[in-house]
């Protein structure tokens, strides 16, 4: 019994994902651009959720703003 919860546990543990999606648009040019990553798995998620907090904000540096849905 004791090896299924921690068999349970580690799946749980070390499983986990991310699908993160923003739109960004110019206000002066209407150029419209899309930041989308996913990731999977204890490293992937992780790495996917900075990849696309890093993608946001060069698009907020560049003067686009976040379309809300």
């Amino acid at each position: 019994m004791k090896k299924i919860i921690f068999v349970l546990l580690s799946v749980f543990l070390l499983s986990g994902c991310v699908s993160r999606y923003a739109t960004f648009q110019h206000p002066d040019t209407k150029d419209r651009q899309v930041c989308n990553w996913q990731g999977w798995g204890w490293l992937g998620a992780p790495v996917a959720l900075h990849n696309q907090e890093k993608c946001e904000d060069k698009f907020k540096d560049a003067g686009y703003v976040k379309e809300e849905k």
